[in-house]
């Protein structure tokens, strides 16, 4: 996504499924579980949706990202 930790960046993922994805949530938390803002992404084009950072990230980032589709189901995917 090109996201370097500052507040204002967005951060860019592809979300898809077999099902439609209805929601992708973004939690940014440090090495430890901290957690240092979440929210959810906004559906940008197709199967990309795009989340805007509201602070500085911590010095470590862990990022969460979690699909919901229309049925309910969920899926994550962490990056370090």
């Amino acid at each position: 996504s090109g996201w370097t930790g500052q507040a204002g960046e967005v951060i860019r993922l592809r979300a898809m499924d077999d099902v439609q994805v209805t929601k992708v949530h973004i939690v940014i938390s440090d090495e430890n579980g901290t957690i240092s803002e979440q929210g959810d992404a906004v559906s940008v084009d197709g199967l990309w949706w795009a989340y805007t950072t509201t602070a500085a990230g911590p010095e470590s980032p862990r990022i969460v990202a979690t699909a919901h589709d229309l049925p309910g189901h969920v899926g994550s995917l962490m990056w370090d």
